[in-house]
Formats: C-alpha cells, structure tokens, sequence
C-alpha cells in the first residue's frame, strides 16, 4: 500500500511539473527601455523654468548604453532665456536604472505617464 502511495504521489508530481509552462509567468508589468524613450518634463517645471530629460534609442558605438540629454531652461522677467543642454549614457538593468554613475531604482504611474527616480530627483517628471 505505501509503495502504491509513493508511486501516485510521484505520479502526480511528475504531471504537475510537466504542465508548467513558461507561459505562465507573466511579462505584462515589466519594465523595458522601450518605457522610458521620450521626453519627461519635471513636474516643478513652469512657462519660464523647465527642467526636461530626454531618453533616446541611440545606442553608443560597440556598447549596451543608450544617449540621453538634459536640458534646462530658464526665461527671466526682462525676456532674456539661458538654456543648457548636457548628454548622458542610460540603460536598465531589471528594476535599475544607471545614469552615468548615477544608479536609481525607478517606477513608473500605472499608465506610465510619470517616473519617479528617487536617488536622482525627489520629484517626478511627466511624460510629454
């Protein structure tokens, strides 16, 4: 009786490991580079002072990273503007994202309209 116990249980074992299927494990909440091209306006951003990043699909020569800029812009009373613009290299890796020598983890809203980078910035930046 035990040896047919053992037997049906391994049975069943072997069924239930053989009915597993790579399918299964969804990827529908995972987070690829493709959700970060764009450009994100930071949310304190105004008219006359913006803060933007821009993340890009190009890729480095003969490398895995991807270019990105920053630019900020400024509009004084008297109409005169300053703005700059400064380059970075980006890519992700799982839940992190690496800017430059800047390592953050990241999240996005649910409608992927808002990042939050909290080692980079305390506040969010919206997705134009």
């Amino acid at each position: 009786m035990k040896h047919q116990i053992k037997i049906l249980l391994l049975t069943l074992s072997c069924t239930t490991l053989f009915y597993c299927n790579t399918d299964d494990d969804s990827n529908e909440n995972i987070n690829s580079a493709n959700d970060f091209i764009g450009e994100w306006l930071r949310s304190d951003s105004t008219d006359d002072i913006k803060y933007k990043m821009v993340f890009t699909e190009q890729v480095l020569e003969n490398d895995s990273e991807k270019i990105g800029y920053i630019i900020s812009s400024v509009i004084y009373s008297t109409g005169e503007a300053t703005s700059s613009l400064g380059d970075f290299n980006w890519n992700i890796n799982n839940d992190v994202l690496t800017l430059d020598k800047v390592v953050t983890t990241f999240q996005f809203s649910s409608n992927k309209e808002s990042l939050l980078l909290p080692s980079f910035s305390e506040l969010d930046f919206i997705k134009q």
